[in-house]
């Protein structure tokens, strides 16, 4: 489990806010682009438990993972959206963005 899933919702946003001040005054680059997306996987989650149809957020979170390059983490991810998203009827339109 993911620590910042035990703390408050209301509270997640001030603690990336500081995460993100530290490293940006202590770290790297590669430490503050690590902090973004920490954040950015954070809140497609959070939007994703509300509903894991939501075909855009799936395309972004998607697109948020391959711009890392992690193989594993990108095929898991494709493979959660797949589940998610295949309808009982399979409709090509449901693929598209909006």
């Amino acid at each position: 489990a993911r620590v910042l899933d035990h703390v408050p919702k209301h509270l997640t946003q001030d603690l990336f806010q500081h995460y993100l001040l530290f490293e940006k005054t202590h770290g790297k680059q590669d430490s503050i682009d690590t902090v973004i997306r920490s954040k950015r996987r954070f809140e497609c989650e959070e939007e994703l438990k509300k509903n894991k149809r939501n075909y855009d957020v799936w395309f972004d979170y998607l697109k948020l993972e391959e711009s890392n390059g992690a193989p594993k983490r990108i095929r898991d991810l494709y493979e959660r959206a797949i589940a998610s998203l295949t309808p009982e009827v399979p409709e090509k339109r449901l693929w598209r963005r909006t």
